[in-house]
């Protein structure tokens, strides 16, 4: 008898994924990513931003919808051999969904993504249970700045006001996520990474998470430095037509991007304060009165 008949090797299996993701634009995912991609265990998807858990709550309802259908049966409608419920089913969706957009092109290496938004997290946590999410955090005050001095190039005109308060309800909602999910974090399934922290050291930072999430150090002398290059920074390099230019520029020695807020009037830190002042401090960002 050919032995292949009556047992096979088992398929191996799709390598969990190390997820970027932050509360909005202008975060660092870029920088973030750009320099974990130099690690020899990972490597990027095919999309360059992968906006997964962005409408995630679709597919929740979806599942929520089948599995009702299922329950209302008489007897058991599910028959295989073991049981299942709407996580599993979450997770089927969210195995292929990673295998769309290129996680599973090599199975000796673990696939990286980005999305510059977390969009709905709560329901990601559940499509990949077996990513790393890394959560990038930055001085909104920096985030905002860049987005006021980048929205000639995107056609934005977004307001202080408005980009404080987007801010302050993401993070609103990151935060319910992360105290929802505290055996996430402790597992470091959620590592936050601190952008001034990530700007400050690299090396040091990096290797830290990538002990939280199960990779090894970079090899010795290997690490990204503070001269990697600067990477989509709308005080950086424009392209002919004034656009953001998202292509490696070398990192001119006065380049600063933790404080971009500067030069902020009393009057922009009131009206900022106002809006998201206490949930910024409790984030470890001091306002300035």
């Amino acid at each position: 008898m050919n032995c292949a008949t009556w047992w096979t090797m088992p398929e191996p299996t799709m390598p969990a994924p190390v997820l970027i993701v932050a509360p909005m634009g202008r975060s660092g995912t870029n920088y973030l990513k750009s320099m974990l991609e130099t690690h020899p265990g990972l490597y990027s998807v095919d999309v360059l931003e992968d906006y997964l858990n962005v409408g995630a709550e679709n597919l929740n309802a979806y599942v929520n919808g089948v599995i009702k259908m299922w329950d209302a049966m008489e007897g058991s409608n599910y028959i295989g051999p073991e049981p299942v419920g709407r996580d599993d089913m979450l997770a089927a969706l969210g195995k292929a969904l990673l295998s769309f957009i290129g996680g599973d092109k090599d199975l000796t290496l673990r696939p990286l993504s980005k999305s510059p938004v977390a969009g709905d997290w709560d329901v990601g946590l559940r499509l990949f249970p077996k990513a790393n999410y890394l959560l990038i955090i930055r001085d909104p005050r920096s985030i905002t700045e860049s987005f006021l001095n980048v929205r000639s190039a995107w056609s934005m005109n977004f307001t202080l006001e408005q980009l404080a308060a987007s801010w302050a309800q993401r993070m609103r909602a990151i935060s319910k996520t992360i105290a929802d999910n505290q055996d996430a974090v402790h597992e470091g399934r959620i590592v936050t990474v601190r952008y001034e922290k990530l700007v400050a050291d690299p090396a040091g930072v990096l290797n830290g998470v990538l002990e939280r999430i199960g990779l090894p150090h970079f090899p010795e002398g290997g690490a990204p430095g503070q001269d990697f290059p600067v990477i989509g920074s709308s005080f950086g390099a424009r392209t002919e037509a004034g656009r953001v230019d998202f292509t490696p520029q070398p990192k001119p020695d006065d380049f600063d991007p933790t404080k971009r807020w500067a030069d902020w009037t009393p009057a922009q830190h009131q009206r900022f304060n106002r809006i998201c002042g206490a949930l910024m401090k409790k984030w470890g960002y001091e306002p300035v009165d």
